[in-house]
């Protein structure tokens, strides 16, 4: 074999495979060293990714939210009609960038999801998931006969524009428990 001959050497990292030729030049040092250079980019932002996923991870528990003893727990199932022309995700959109906020912000220690049924008996059935500081904050809003107490009036009185809008959109009804964390 002479210098003009191509050596061709096949390189393999993680599924990718790179053909190198050897010219009489001596350029196959040179492929080898960016193939080198691209597994070594590989690594870093592999650790990169890692590092940050850790991060994340570790802010989670440190920030991260948990159900104390005492807390309370309601689980809404909710029917929606919906009004012609509307989309499901459209009223779904409505309520959690502008109901829930409302909600959030006129009742304090309350904290509410929008959730939607994804196995099981309420599958692609929608609902609430409400998490209440404790039974004394839901007993601020509502009586013990489910009828609201002077403080949920006047908080319906702040959420009927909101409310009136969302009408609009479509109307829902619900089936609720409250459960207490023990």
């Amino acid at each position: 074999m002479n210098q003009s001959t191509l050596l061709c050497v096949l390189a393999s990292y993680q599924n990718n495979i790179f053909l190198l030729k050897e010219s009489p030049q001596g350029s196959i040092r040179k492929s080898f060293n960016r193939v080198g250079k691209l597994i070594k980019f590989k690594v870093c932002i592999m650790k990169k990714l890692v590092f940050i996923t850790v991060l994340i991870l570790l802010s989670g528990f440190t920030f991260g939210q948990s159900l104390q003893k005492g807390t309370l727990i309601g689980t809404h199932v909710i029917s929606i009609t919906l009004q012609p022309g509307v989309t499901m995700e459209k009223y779904m959109d409505f309520y959690k960038t502008k109901v829930i906020p409302e909600m959030e912000k006129n009742m304090p220690n309350w904290k509410f999801y929008f959730v939607k049924g994804i196995r099981g008996e309420n599958i692609n059935s929608f609902g609430f998931i409400i998490i209440i500081k404790s039974v004394q904050d839901r007993d601020k809003y509502y009586n013990a006969d489910e009828s609201d107490s002077e403080l949920g009036k006047s908080v319906n009185v702040k959420l009927k524009p909101v409310m009136d809008e969302l009408e609009k959109l479509g109307t829902n009804t619900s089936k609720y428990s409250d459960w207490i964390v023990q």
